[in-house]
């Protein structure tokens, strides 16, 4: 009788809740329909009706949700789950003992009398040789003495009649006492199967976590590069690639060096070369990403990119000849330091010059992956058994998405940039030949350019282009002027604005840039025309004048200056050439004084 007032009573309750979630729900209907009728009467129209109730609904959707989690937690459980019986974390419980001999050590620890049937024992070898011993029995024998198999974790069924007797550790030469030290400081756990499975799978939980939005980071950065291939420059779908296989070989170390992948195979030496190699190799691709985003490629980068390839392939060939490969770690970490003090260097550089808003989110990304880095190795050095996974997890996580949210950026920049060049996008503003703004919208700029815009202007012209022409014809000119724009384009292009204003007369507008720094980048040019020059029979020869904006000064005063600037430049080589040319002449006895120099 008790029992069936008690089940009407909890019935009478659930009933009262479920009559007030219901007047509650009505209550927010009346008014969600008030304010519909209240938006159509002002005369918004259906499609503001929709938005409010696309809003409404989830509003509703989100209250309602959390409602029904809230009475499903009250539900009663049943017997269904697994059940797991005694457990323990050994780190701290072992007596070391005295060893029978000077070349092992020994350590014991008592079974607990409770403990019953189908107990496990796991704990991770650092490439040590080991006995077991259940009293005076031996029930386990293990060594690496090419220490091929890696740091491993081992999984031990206990017989079943283990409870009340001792379980003895010997480790025998050549393990070390920083090998022994690092194997007894490691998680130990004896106990139930299944309460030591999921011991060990919440310890490695965050590694799962990681690999999986590893996988689905890269997959979406890799898909993402093919299917907008046709939008992006090709820098751009490098930079990408670079990035989706940092991601994939990030996921793929953080797995691998947690050891939860022996879960489903005992090739631990397998597992423990892949971690090895994906993490020497990761870096390769993380400075060839940064590299690609640069504006000017970084001769160190370009130096480290070698490097990584190169220590790699050392490695495994260290590993198949079975020299110890254990040394490659400590150089390894020193090879990453520097990597990143140069990457920080690199980017704070091109940040402050240039204003990089995806340079500003690497460098944030950085600094937060250098601090949990440099807790990683201080806890790992210390002890190698130590939770310093999670540190650099935390850091790698964070510092993919810094990457991640930069490389959009840089891909909207580009497709911008490839779409049209982004400030042309309509073909009246565009050059046929060479891909630039045309006068129309260099005279659009000038027209919308602000009186203290502090730009600098480059006047550039081919020289010898109508004698080109007149000797070669009219094509071969129009391939000198591509190719001369090229050069331009390529020195130019994602720095400023450039302008094919004339037949052979180009201008470039740059801002932020000191005259130094302009000189620097006509210097590029020259390097890029000379390049450019060895596959061509008439070289490429381009005048030019600059002029940085200076108080007082406007865009028209600037663009005479610089003109003026060429003229004397373009001057000035053609007098040299000809001069060349008679010293020629002289020297050959005669020659054609009007032909171009080749």
């Amino acid at each position: 009788m008790t029992a069936g007032l008690s089940c009407a009573q909890g019935q009478w309750q659930y009933l009262q809740e479920d009559c007030f979630r219901f007047f509650y729900a009505v209550l927010f209907g009346w008014i969600s329909y008030k304010k519909c009728a209240k938006i159509a009467d002002n005369g918004k129209g259906g499609c503001a009706i929709r938005t409010f109730l696309q809003r409404t609904g989830w509003v509703l959707a989100v209250i309602l949700t959390v409602l029904a989690l809230a009475r499903g937690s009250r539900l009663e459980s049943i017997e269904g789950k697994p059940q797991s019986g005694e457990f323990a974390v050994l780190n701290g419980s072992w007596e070391q003992v005295p060893a029978v001999n000077a070349s092992e050590t020994r350590f014991r620890y008592l079974i607990p009398e409770e403990y019953g049937k189908n107990l496990m024992f796991s704990f991770e070898c650092y490439w040590c040789s080991i006995r077991i011993f259940l009293d005076e029995e031996e029930i386990y024998f293990y060594e690496d003495p090419w220490r091929e198999k890696g740091i491993n974790r081992q999984w031990l069924e206990i017989p079943e009649d283990a409870a009340g007797k001792t379980l003895t550790l010997v480790f025998l030469s050549p393990s070390t006492e920083d090998m022994i030290r690092s194997t007894m400081d490691a998680s130990m756990y004896l106990g139930d199967r299944n309460a030591v499975f999921y011991r060990f799978l919440s310890d490695n939980l965050y590694a799962a976590i990681f690999g999986l939005t590893a996988l689905i980071m890269s997959i979406v950065i890799l898909m993402g590069s093919f299917y907008f291939r046709k939008g992006l420059l090709n820098e751009a779908i490098r930079g990408f690639l670079d990035l989706g296989m940092f991601i994939l070989f990030a996921g793929a170390w953080i797995v691998t060096d947690s050891q939860i992948l022996q879960m489903f195979t005992g090739n631990t030496g397998m597992i423990s070369l892949v971690s090895f190699l994906t993490f020497m190799i990761m870096p390769y691709f993380l400075v060839s990403f940064i590299q690609e985003m640069f504006i000017h490629k970084s001769k160190a980068l370009g130096i480290l990119q070698m490097i990584y390839p190169v220590s790699t392939a050392v490695y495994a060939l260290f590993f198949i000849l079975r020299i110890y490969s254990i040394q490659f770690l400590p150089v390894q970490h020193l090879l990453i330091a520097a990597t990143a003090v140069i990457l920080m260097k690199n980017c704070v550089s091109e940040m402050r010059r240039f204003k990089s808003r995806e340079m500003v989110k690497i460098v944030q990304g950085l600094g937060l992956l250098l601090g949990s880095a440099l807790i990683s190795l201080i806890l790992f050095y210390r002890n190698p058994s130590s939770a310093y996974p999670y540190f650099y997890s935390i850091g790698m996580i964070l510092f993919m998405f810094c990457l991640v949210d930069a490389a959009y950026c840089k891909g909207y920049y580009y497709m911008g940039k490839s779409a049209s060049i982004e400030a042309y996008k309509e073909l009246a503003y565009m050059d046929a030949m060479t891909g630039m703004g045309n006068r129309t919208a260099f005279m659009r700029y000038q027209e919308n350019a602000s009186a203290d815009r502090k730009a600098g202007y480059i006047m550039m012209d081919i020289n010898n282009l109508k004698l080109v022409n007149d000797n070669y014809g009219h094509k071969e000119g129009d391939r000198l002027i591509i190719d001369a724009a090229e050069c331009i384009r390529e020195s130019f292009q994602r720095i400023g604005k450039c302008f094919r204003i004339g037949g052979d007369e180009f201008v470039v507008i740059v801002e932020g840039l000191t005259e130094k720094e302009i000189m620097e980048e006509l210097a590029r040019m020259d390097e890029a025309v000379s390049r450019k020059n060895h596959n061509r029979e008439i070289p490429i020869r381009i005048a030019r004048g600059i002029s940085v904006w200076q108080e007082g000064m406007n865009a028209q005063t600037l663009m005479e200056k610089a003109d003026m600037q060429m003229y004397r430049n373009k001057t000035e080589m053609k007098r040299e050439q000809q001069y060349d040319r008679n010293k020629n002449s002289n020297a050959a006895g005669g020659g054609n004084a009007d032909e171009p120099a080749r």
